[in-house]
This record gives structure tokens, C-alpha cells and sequence, in this order.
């Protein structure tokens, strides 16, 4: 082969780039022709993501007028939809969740959004508080904790309670939980640092039990998981993440003999005090917007705390 760009003939081109200090990219040899995209690319699976609490900045790398950049040594690039359509061209929805489960493909679902009302000197006393603030404020309410821990032992039929913080608020839930269950109910705590064969072992037990509990967080368990025998879904921890809630939701819209609905218990916090409406509440106006738009069933409940 010969080098387009410094016209020698050599016998692997790629090393011919890497040792000759060869001026041509492999973008220019994708492009003429000479050269694969799969020739250069390596592909792996990802074993894990684990959510870590943080509280600080979150930066953006861009590089000027090319968004790829390595990081670790992996090649990274920020992409969006727009870039995507540019592209590849206008995305098309072929279907709709609410069709597939018109159709009997998934499960139908049945949404009870829980709203929990706070006293009012204590709405007073965190009146505009801080969005960390009030997450913090509500993973250590033991009231709020403990109404979670007897929605879950209520639940009949497998169930998945899904958490954000690992250390102050998922620990905290599989203890109280694990200490009151039914000493022959199977109850299963997952999270970023629980190895893959264990998070495998649990999916496969629990595709055999009937009345389990799974206690994991957001990021362990929201997407990429197959167990067709959870029946209830619950949200511990308030998210205005449209992809998470819907990805989150499909863990319990898959079809199994028997089943033919599932239930997501999604909780809410009313933190408002007069004109002042708390983040997480707005957070609740948003993941209700999304459920109108695809025209899920949703029952509202107020609950005194």
C-alpha cells in the first residue's frame, strides 16, 4: 500500500503513521477509502457504573471545533441529538409505551404517585433551602424512611426500591427493611460496589421468587437489568431525569406468565411553605408532565407525614 500522504509503499499503514511520525490521520484514510472504522476501533462492555455522592462544579471538556478528547485513554465525545440528526438524519418514534401495553407487549402500568406532606413548622424552618440541603434533608428523615420501609413489606410480588445515595440513604433502607421482613422474604441490597457475578446471581434468584425484595440504586439498576417477575417499582429518591424515570419504569414493564401489570409507587415530597415551592416538588411536577405524555394512569394520594 502506499502512503497517500508521504507516498511510500508500506505494509501495514497504521504502523507506518505510529513510527514514521507520517503526517496523514486515520479520519483522511476513513475517508479516501484505505482504511475502516472497525479497523481502528476496540469494543468492551462495561461492567459497572457506580454513583458516587458529590457535591461540588461539574465541568464540561470540549475541545475547539472537535468534541472528541481522550480521557484516561479512552476516546470520549460529546454527542447530542442534535448532532446525532445531523448525521444520521430526523428521528422517527415507530411506536409509544402506551401502545405496546394496548398490545399486551409490556405490562400494564399503574402509577401511584405519593405525595407526603410535611408539618408546617418544618417547611417553615427549611423555607428556601438548597436543593443538597433538601436531598439531605429527606434521605435522613426517619419518618420518610420508615413510611418507605412499610410501603415495600407491603408490596405482593417481587419488588424493586430504587435509591440514589448509596451510604446515607441505601444502607439505611436495607437495614430497616431486612430487620422487619418476613424471615423467609429474600431481600437484596445492590449498589455500584457489588460485583457483577453477585449482581448476576441476584437477578437469576429472584427471576425464581415470588415475593423478593431488590433495594438498589438508581445507577446500578435503572437500565440493562432483565428480571420479567418485578411487579412493583418503587422511587425512594425524587429525579427530574426524563430517561432515568422511563428507564427506570421499563425494569417493571416486562411481560411473564401470570403477570399482567405492574405498579410504580412514586414518592413525592411536599416541602412548600406559602409562596415558595421546594426543588424537589418541582422535580414531581416535571416526572408528572412526562407521565401525562405517555398517557400512563396515574392516581395522586396525599399522605401526612
Amino acid at each position: 500500500m502506499q502512503c497517500p500522504e508521504c507516498y511510500r509503499y508500506v505494509d501495514d499503514i497504521k504502523t507506518h503513521i505510529k513510527s514514521n511520525g507520517c503526517n496523514l490521520t486515520y479520519s483522511r484514510l476513513i475517508n479516501i477509502g484505505l482504511l475502516n472504522i472497525e479497523d481502528i476501533l476496540n469494543t468492551t462492555t462495561i461492567e459497572s457504573i457506580e454513583e458516587i455522592e458529590y457535591d461540588d462544579d461539574v465541568f464540561d471538556i470540549e475541545v475547539m471545533d472537535n468534541h472528541n478528547y481522550f480521557a484516561n485513554g479512552h476516546l470520549a465525545h460529546n454527542c447530542n441529538k442534535l448532532v446525532l440528526q445531523g448525521v444520521f438524519g430526523p428521528a422517527h418514534r415507530v411506536t409509544t409505551t402506551k401502545a405496546l401495553m394496548d398490545n399486551k407487549k409490556l405490562a400494564e402500568l399503574k402509577i401511584t404517585s405519593l405525595i407526603l406532606k410535611y408539618d408546617e413548622e418544618l417547611r417553615k424552618n427549611f423555607k428556601n433551602m438548597t436543593y443538597q440541603q433538601e436531598m439531605d434533608l429527606l434521605v435522613s428523615n426517619e419518618k420518610r424512611n420508615k413510611f418507605i420501609r412499610n410501603l415495600t413489606l407491603k408490596c405482593s410480588g417481587n419488588t424493586l426500591l430504587l435509591f440514589q445515595y448509596v451510604e446515607k440513604h441505601g444502607k439505611i433502607l436495607h437495614e430497616l427493611i431486612a430487620a422487619k421482613a418476613d424471615e423467609n422474604r429474600k431481600v437484596f441490597f445492590i449498589h455500584g460496589g457489588t460485583h457483577v457475578s453477585d449482581r448476576e446471581a441476584i437477578r437469576k434468584i429472584v427471576a425464581q421468587e415470588s415475593d423478593a425484595i431488590i433495594i438498589a440504586s438508581f445507577g446500578v439498576y435503572s437500565a440493562g437489568i432483565d428480571v420479567p417477575s418485578i411487579e412493583n417499582v418503587i422511587f425512594a429518591s425524587p429525579s427530574k431525569s426524563k430517561i432515568r424515570n422511563l428507564q427506570s419504569i421499563g425494569r417493571g414493564l416486562r411481560l411473564k406468565d401470570g403477570k399482567t401489570h405492574c405498579n410504580l409507587y412514586d414518592i413525592a415530597d411536599d416541602l412548600s411553605y406559602k409562596s415558595w415551592k421546594n426543588h424537589t416538588l418541582k422535580h414531581d411536577g416535571e416526572r408528572y408532565k412526562l407521565y401525562t405524555e405517555e398517557q400512563f394512569k396515574i392516581q395522586l394520594i396525599e399522605v401526612p407525614l
